[in-house]
């Protein structure tokens, strides 16, 4: 069977050594779970697809049995149709027979749907923004956050604008919903916000893996610790 994962960053180090790039210290769950995965299924081949800044052309490379697919380009909330040029190619070069999709939180996902379908598509909620969205804002008006805006505000990303993208966010995340049959989450949380977009999904319990560091640290023991410190 072969297995192509969708993911929002290059959280793999073979890839990163191989691009000569540092591994981002994010989605360290996403390797655990590949290893985990491939030892106890070694039959299964393993393809990884994301966006990556560092070039202006589909770079792809095979280590250690997996397949990774490096396509030009930044995770963005905005809608890139020139994404669906390379979807195509990687699906008509590894022909997964499942396609699992990390987060709802970019459009880069949703281009695969688009223009390859999603019967065999399954997606892995990171976040339930469409939920979020709502109480973002922790109950304050609008005006009353534009009224007390700082200097900071104008330099940086401001509230108003951080509610914006969640927005988008949102609305990306229920077209993801209404078309993907398969949904893979946590909590009763993610069941219920799934089922009021689309009552029709199949929604799967599964708890993730944690970084392995979770697993092989020694336990905590109190006479061994530094006492009267606060991390």
């Amino acid at each position: 069977m072969k297995i192509l994962w969708i993911t929002n960053s290059l959280a793999f180090p073979d890839i990163c050594n191989a691009l000569n790039i540092p591994e981002p210290q994010l989605g360290g769950w996403m390797k655990s779970m590949l290893i985990s995965i491939s030892s106890m299924y070694p039959d299964l081949q393993f393809g990884i697809a994301t966006l990556y800044t560092g070039t202006k052309q589909l770079i792809k490379r095979d280590i250690k049995n997996v397949t990774y697919y490096c396509i030009p380009g930044n995770p963005s909330t905005s809608y890139n149709k020139k994404l669906e040029t390379f979807w195509k190619e990687i699906n008509n070069d590894f022909c997964p027979d499942v396609v699992h999709i990390h987060g709802t939180e970019f459009s880069h996902g949703l281009a695969y749907m688009r223009v390859c379908g999603s019967s065999n598509v399954c997606i892995s909620l990171q976040g339930v923004v469409s939920g979020i969205e709502r109480y973002n804002l922790g109950g304050i008006q609008m005006d009353i956050l534009r009224k007390y805006r700082t200097l900071y505000d104008y330099f940086k990303t401001s509230v108003t604008q951080m509610q914006k993208s969640m927005h988008i966010r949102a609305e990306l995340e229920k077209e993801y919903f209404n078309r993907c049959m398969h949904i893979i989450g946590r909590t009763d949380w993610d069941k219920t916000h799934v089922w009021s977009v689309n009552p029709r999904a199949h929604y799967h319990f599964c708890n993730e893996n944690l970084r392995s560091s979770f697993y092989l640290c020694n336990t905590w023991q109190y006479d061994k610790c530094q006492k009267y410190r606060i991390f």
